[in-house]
């Protein structure tokens, strides 16, 4: 349904912004082979959408950053 597509959507923007602040927070500035799971819970009743995002922070250095050095 276009409403589950939107909390995807919108989960999925989360975890991204979860990932980039935690890889700020351990000296990164990038996140690289980021990858998404979804899983639905539901019970008496009530539905629940999961997201889950993992990836590997890293530090990238601009080539034109590089280069100066040289």
């Amino acid at each position: 349904t276009p409403a589950t597509l939107a909390a995807m959507r919108d989960l999925r923007m989360q975890c991204l912004a979860d990932l980039r602040d935690e890889a700020k927070r351990i000296g990164g500035n990038s996140v690289v082979g980021v990858a998404f799971d979804y899983r639905e819970v539901s019970g008496e009743g009530i539905q629940h959408l999961l997201a889950v995002a993992s990836g590997t922070a890293v530090y990238v250095v601009p080539e034109q950053s590089r280069s100066a050095k040289k």
